[in-house]
């Protein structure tokens, strides 16, 4: 092992061609002197990188380069200027190799854009519905809500009632009074809003005696016969007009009502004396 130079003894040491007990002396080496190891993993590194045969051919040009006999050393400096040339070549060949052998990363190919299908959903229409064909699972389309359905007005409820409407007809003629209604006008029509309409009862009323004293009655019917009234309202009565001698009354009720024929009724509260029936209807336009 004397006789070897520092690049040969590791070489024989890395491809175990190294006597057991010369191998050993490396290793005890290797523990002790931070050079020597540091050499000779370099020299492993570049092993890895010769494993290809085009690689290993360079090897052996550098090895022919390192078994160079050096010229006769003159001085400590011509000793070490020999081997470190060597190694330097060494270095040089692997990095030019592994400049020109690079293999540049291949340029990252655009993703090919999902597809889409003409798929068809079951539905009434069996109108195509475009979906796109991807892995995820399409959602789920949410349930709509049932549309509320709009009651049908039943003609029954629209039916004349004969006992009411011939006194519309007729007009009524009380013994205490009688008024004039402004409101609602004849054959009046209230379209439902929210289920409810607003009607603004309103009119004059001349009576014998005052209303303020003895209040008046609204009360309103549907078309059935024989009905008992569906609500009793009590209007505001204001103070008797000096020109007419006549007291306005008026009354602005919402009411849920559903569609049909109703009737209504102006009396006096104190003795029920009829003075005024009128008519109208809601939702029948």
């Amino acid at each position: 092992m004397e006789n070897l130079d520092t690049n040969e003894l590791i070489e024989q040491y890395l491809s175990g061609t190294l006597p057991a007990t010369d191998k050993e002396t490396v290793e005890a080496r290797i523990a002790i002197d931070p050079a020597f190891r540091a050499e000779v993993e370099l020299h492993r590194q570049l092993h890895a990188e010769f494993e290809d045969p085009k690689k290993l051919q360079l090897r052996d040009l550098m090895r022919e380069i390192t078994q160079a006999p050096p010229p006769p050393p003159t001085s400590r400096f011509d000793r070490l200027k020999g081997p470190g040339i060597a190694l330097l070549a060494l270095l040089l060949g692997w990095a030019g190799w592994t400049w020109f052998t690079r293999v540049p990363a291949p340029a990252p190919v655009p993703a090919t854009p999902a597809k889409e299908e003409i798929k068809t959903t079951p539905s009434t229409t069996n109108e195509p519905v475009a979906i796109q064909d991807t892995q995820t699972t399409p959602a789920k389309p949410k349930d709509k809500k049932p549309e509320r359905q709009i009651a049908m007005a039943n003609p029954a409820d629209f039916a004349i009632n004969r006992a009411f409407d011939d006194h519309v007809r007729s007009g009524v003629r009380a013994t205490n009074g009688a008024a004039n209604m402004k409101s609602p006008g004849v054959e009046a029509d209230f379209a439902l809003r929210n289920g409810r309409i607003n009607i603004n009862f309103e009119g004059t009323v001349s009576a014998s005696s005052d209303p303020a004293q003895f209040p008046l009655l609204l009360k309103i019917y549907n078309n059935k016969p024989n009905s008992e009234a569906l609500f009793n309202l009590f209007p505001t009565i204001s103070p008797q007009s000096r020109t007419t001698r006549e007291w306005a009354f008026s009354l602005s009720p919402k009411l849920r009502l559903k569609p049909g024929l109703y009737y209504f009724t102006i009396e006096r509260q104190e003795d029920g004396d009829l003075i005024y029936i009128g008519k109208f209807t809601v939702g029948a336009k």
